[in-house]
């Protein structure tokens, strides 16, 4: 995390001759000194956390073993180990793979979460949900949403798109522009019904 401040910062350096503003400057050594700060309080839980704050700007894509929170714009895929928390002010334009994510913010890409998924009413996802566990959705999705598991879509959530769940849920008020298809098994589950069904054709 240090080493890609370090990069932010030798960027602002070359860029001098260019105009960088002071405003630039500021924001950029805030970051570095909540990044440490956020490593220093990870080394006393025992817990990695990859931080990028509200004016921070990335072009390329993101890859740790670490939890992730985004309050700055990631104009690439962002891969992390653990969870992946999207702040109002945080936007992440390309995919997301990552355990769970929460989204208070944007996501632009497509969501691959082999956990939960929740959109907050703030939350705004622009492609498709792929999630091992349910899926919550109090914002706007405009995007299919495939699970294993469960949908529920709050009073304040908006779906375009259609789903593929175990289980639905839809609070009054909520809203699905889009078709539903019920009884989605996980893959291991439907590896083993065929090779039942194989033994019991062989027998």
């Amino acid at each position: 995390m240090k080493r890609l401040f370090l990069r932010l910062n030798q960027t602002m350096e070359q860029n001098r001759g260019g105009g960088r503003s002071l405003e630039a400057t500021l924001m950029a050594e805030e970051a570095e000194q909540i990044a440490e700060n956020t490593v220093r309080r990870s080394r006393n839980t025992g817990n990695r956390r990859v931080v990028i704050p509200d004016g921070v700007r990335i072009t390329g894509s993101i890859v740790g073993s670490a939890d992730a929170e985004i309050g700055g714009v990631i104009e690439g895929d962002l891969n992390a180990d653990g969870s992946v928390l999207i702040l109002k002010t945080g936007t992440v334009g390309g995919k997301i793979n990552a355990v769970s994510v929460r989204v208070d913010g944007e996501v632009r890409g497509t969501i691959h979460a082999g956990e939960h998924v929740s959109v907050s009413g703030t939350g705004t996802v622009r492609a498709p949900i792929q999630a091992g566990g349910k899926v919550e959705i109090g914002g706007m999705v405009e995007g299919d949403i495939t699970t294993p598991d469960g949908v529920r879509i709050l009073k304040t959530g908006r779906v375009n798109g259609n789903l593929k769940m175990h289980v639905f849920y839809m609070e009054d008020g909520g809203i699905l522009n889009g078709q539903c298809m019920m009884g989605v098994q996980r893959r291991t589950s439907d590896a083993d019904d065929k090779t039942v069904d194989k033994d019991k054709k062989g027998a």
